[in-house]
């Protein structure tokens, strides 16, 4: 699933940086929800206190190119 982060950033869709950050956060959800190793609470911590609103960028820039666009994206 990280790879659709590096697809839309290929495609000018979104930033390099912002892709990265999706990307590695989709690595995280991984072991969370499947719990592929111990989760690190430190790390946990660290992802609520500074990069929540990662989330909030993404969303943005999914809805300004789903407005640009007419609803869909070309990729």
């Amino acid at each position: 699933m990280g790879g659709m982060f590096e697809a839309l950033a290929k495609h000018g869709y979104l930033d390099g940086n912002i892709a990265e950050r999706m990307r590695k956060s989709i690595g995280f959800r991984n072991i969370a929800v499947h719990q592929y190793e111990a989760i690190d609470w430190q790390v946990m911590y660290a992802i609520c206190q500074y990069h929540l609103g990662d989330f909030t960028q993404f969303a943005k820039v999914v809805y300004a190119t789903l407005q640009k666009d007419n609803g869909h994206l070309g990729v």
